[in-house]
């Protein structure tokens, strides 16, 4: 504890094959790394102030049951922490901020638990993961990345982003050739795009507010569910689903209001969950509801709107748009 280690060629301090508690050092203006974990089974890192180092932490092959990352200050490297071939590494509390590449680069890695860090003015990504299974993103707030912040890619699936907050990076969130992914109750606004897919598949977005980007949420992948997300004042558009290849794509029960353009859709894809389900509700449509029914004929409001909402761009419809706005649905948080 305590210790101040600094300007070394290599790195502050190097562990390897033990299970060590650093707690309440500097490392600062090291070669390489501030920490180097490898090969160990039980880690535990708080309290410390990494700075200037090529890698604030830097984990590899780090496994056990159990690593912690905590509270530890970790300002102008180029990564902020980077994890390679790891498992059961929890990442929380940290700061991380003016990193020259990301904020946190996870390679191959799987149950990586990352709660309550804050990420700020990255020149790559705040959150960057690649090849990466099962990883947890929690309640983080992330903002100032040049470029995403927060890049699923190559083959990530079924990780978790729940409950953050990304503001004025490039793109808030970006899932690229990454599948079985879950986006649920994050906030997301001040981006070019809220949430980018591109292109990626068998995603589920799920209760998040998405407001005040240029675009909302950019589609290009098939068979991605988007539901339940409040999709406001964005200065271009609500959704836009470019490339016709882009098929089987589903949005129901969401909010589209006040954007330049609600959505545009060249492809084929679904925008209904089918009657009684419902679709969305769109702030621009002014049909009634005097009819009921699968195709609205029978006598009879149902808050579904009598006449479909088209939508701009091919031939797609939303056959059952919602008269007011959805109810506030408990979210289930739910990966397939």
């Amino acid at each position: 504890q305590r210790n101040i280690i600094t300007n070394s060629t290599f790195d502050g301090i190097y562990v390897y094959s033990c299970s060590p508690l650093i707690e309440n050092n500097s490392f600062i203006g090291n070669g390489r790394a501030g920490i180097t974990l490898r090969d160990n089974a039980t880690s535990i890192i708080i309290g410390n102030n990494l700075g200037n180092n090529t890698w604030g932490i830097n984990c590899n092959y780090v496994t056990g049951s159990s690593n912690l990352i905590s509270n530890n200050h970790i300002p102008t490297s180029q990564y902020g922490v980077k994890i390679s071939g790891c498992s059961n590494i929890t990442l929380q509390h940290n700061n991380i901020f003016n990193n020259s590449d990301d904020g946190i680069n996870i390679y191959e890695s799987f149950n990586t638990l990352i709660e309550n860090n804050t990420i700020y003015n990255t020149s790559m990504d705040g959150i960057y993961i690649v090849h990466s299974n099962n990883n947890t993103i929690l309640n983080c707030e992330i903002h100032g990345s040049w470029d995403n912040g927060i890049n699923l890619l190559m083959e990530s699936t079924h990780n978790v982003i729940s409950e953050c907050r990304c503001y004025d990076n490039t793109r808030n969130i970006l899932l690229e050739e990454s599948t079985h992914n879950t986006i649920v109750n994050c906030t997301l606004y001040s981006a070019y795009t809220g949430i980018d897919f591109g292109p990626a598949s068998y995603n589920i977005v799920k209760g998040c507010s998405i407001h005040k980007n240029n675009d909302g949420i950019h589609v290009s992948g098939r068979n991605n569910t988007i539901l339940q997300c409040d999709i406001r004042d964005n200065t271009d558009y609500g959704v836009y689903v470019q490339y016709i290849e882009s098929i089987n794509n589903i949005f129901y029960h969401n909010n589209f209001v006040n954007n330049t353009n609600q959505s545009f859709d060249i492809a084929t894809n679904m925008w209904d969950n089918g009657y009684p389900s419902s679709g969305n509700y769109w702030g621009d449509y002014y049909g009634y509801d005097a009819y009921h029914g699968v195709s609205q004929d029978a006598l009879g409001s149902d808050g579904i709107g009598d006449t479909p909402y088209t939508i701009t761009g091919g031939n797609n419809q939303d056959k059952y748009p919602l008269m007011n706005y959805p109810l506030q649905y408990g979210v289930e948080l739910s990966c397939f």
